[in-house]
């Protein structure tokens, strides 16, 4: 049977691209699998925004079957304020960044990382070993019992304990300009104007302007940075473990980067529990508290950038809404916006309450 043919057996949508992947991994099965005679066989396809996510089977005849995660990148458009990479380069940059990670937490306890398989720069795609588990975003969506409690305060702990690990891996030099993040900042917020307002856009640069001020004056060290670190990258596994999941956007930026992009899309989840009187304060505290320390969300730095992950957070809902009504669109980025801005730590810096 033909690659072709497999995937049309699986209901999977064939392309030119995914099925020379499939070929490539024939080809070089004896080197990925140990095994000149190991089968590899797509059994369920993923459409995201991005990229197509390929689960595939491997058989072998010297241990049971075994399972990958095989992501082919999509070409994302261009955006008024931002311009992708190609790719080929995702492909290069994600397969380093999850080397590099996977040989950190080898002896970690309570951390995984995928294993590494296979990159293919030339069909945009990146093979990777498939963990046991599931995501965060999960079971935050599925979390009816308040006793669970202390088990998301354990997964948060061992969050904590993943960021201060992933920093420590080296490779990122040059300092945070706070020139640049207030012209990053604007960039979105131009483009936000025709849903938010002006008035919209002046409020956030003059919240960060009040933070920015707080700064102590010592240049800030960039570390490396996973960059869209969410409940729906972090995977849960049985006993407890956890794993960080797709390193495609990993790149250089502030210490506070990931913990803060996380801590707002907990509060945005505490949002929804809190109809059912469910606190996930206590959650976001062990986050911070295991990361840096308690009183982490005070540093400016922290708050700075809790504004950003805010403005990039209703230009990306905005940007991809797809069919959504304007209204019911512009009516979910306010309420998002909303959110954003009653967080205690930039709410005591908006002096337009």
């Amino acid at each position: 049977m033909s690659f072709r043919d497999i995937y049309n057996f699986r209901g999977c949508a064939t392309t030119a691209q995914t099925v020379s992947l499939l070929e490539a991994l024939h080809a070089q099965r004896s080197r990925l699998f140990g095994d000149a005679a190991a089968v590899c066989e797509p059994v369920a396809v993923l459409e995201r925004p991005y990229s197509t996510v390929l689960r595939l089977r491997i058989l072998t005849s010297r241990s049971a079957p075994s399972y990958a995660f095989a992501k082919v990148y999509k070409v994302r458009p261009v955006l008024p304020y931002e311009t992708p990479p190609a790719p080929a380069d995702l492909v290069r940059e994600e397969f380093a960044a999850t080397s590099r990670l996977h040989a950190a937490l080898r002896a970690r306890p309570g951390l995984s990382s995928p294993r590494p398989i296979a990159s293919f720069p030339e069909y945009g795609a990146i093979v990777t070993q498939a963990l046991e588990g599931g995501t965060l975003d999960h079971r935050l969506r599925d979390w009816r019992d308040r006793r669970r409690a202390p088990t998301l305060e354990a997964v948060a702990s061992r969050i904590g304990a993943w960021l201060r690990a992933y920093q420590r891996l080296g490779g990122a030099t040059g300092t945070w300009s706070v020139e640049a993040a207030r012209r990053y900042l604007d960039d979105r917020l131009r483009h936000m104007v025709r849903l938010l307002g002006g008035p919209a856009r002046d409020r956030a640069l003059a919240i960060f302007d009040r933070i920015a001020a707080e700064l102590p004056p010592a240049p800030e060290a960039l570390v490396p940075i996973h960059a869209d670190l969410c409940p729906g990258n972090i995977l849960v596994m049985p006993g407890g473990r956890i794993a960080v999941l797709d390193l495609a956007t990993a790149q250089a930026g502030t210490r506070y980067h990931d913990i803060a992009h996380l801590y707002l899309h907990l509060e945005f989840a505490r949002s929804r529990l809190s109809r059912r009187r469910i606190d996930l304060a206590p959650v976001q505290a062990t986050l911070l508290a295991m990361f840096d320390r308690p009183a982490a969300a005070d540093h400016p730095l922290f708050r700075l950038m809790l504004l950003q992950h805010a403005v990039c957070h209703v230009t990306h809902l905005a940007d991809t809404a797809g069919r959504v009504p304007r209204i019911a669109l512009e009516a979910l980025i306010r309420w998002r916006w909303r959110i954003c801005l009653a967080m205690p730590a930039l709410a005591h810096t908006d002096h337009t309450q």
